[in-house]
């Protein structure tokens, strides 16, 4: 808790949902990266995605929108993991895929300016 008596984040085990008052940070500095290259063939990328709708098998009547870990791993394997205990069962780190979609609208306005002309 946080001085205004506010949980500052929770986890309801029943649903799994994480929430946190702040913003979710990942370290991004460039100092603790190396082999950095542009993401190409983005668009193409995207293309190849498929948006979902979905109930979760664990809550019922609670639709939800998303990615198949299986449908993103052929495209994007960098973002997908799979756990090693139990079923094998494949995340999807939604956050990392950020950078594939700033590289896709980009790859969008150069066609929209060459069309342009």
């Amino acid at each position: 808790r946080d001085g205004s008596n506010a949980d500052v984040f929770t986890f309801n085990q029943g649903t799994g949902d994480f929430t946190a008052t702040g913003d979710v940070n990942a370290n991004s500095d460039e100092r603790l990266k190396e082999n950095i290259e542009t993401i190409g063939n983005a668009l193409e990328k995207v293309y190849n995605l498929r948006g979902v709708y979905y109930d979760m098998i664990a809550h019922p009547g609670v639709r939800k929108t998303g990615l198949i870990a299986q449908e993103v791993e052929k495209v994007l394997p960098e973002v997908v993991t799979t756990s090693e205990t139990g079923e094998n069962i494949k995340s999807v780190a939604y956050a990392n895929v950020v950078g594939l979609l700033v590289e896709a609208i980009k790859e969008l306005k150069d066609e929209v300016n060459l069309i342009k002309g």
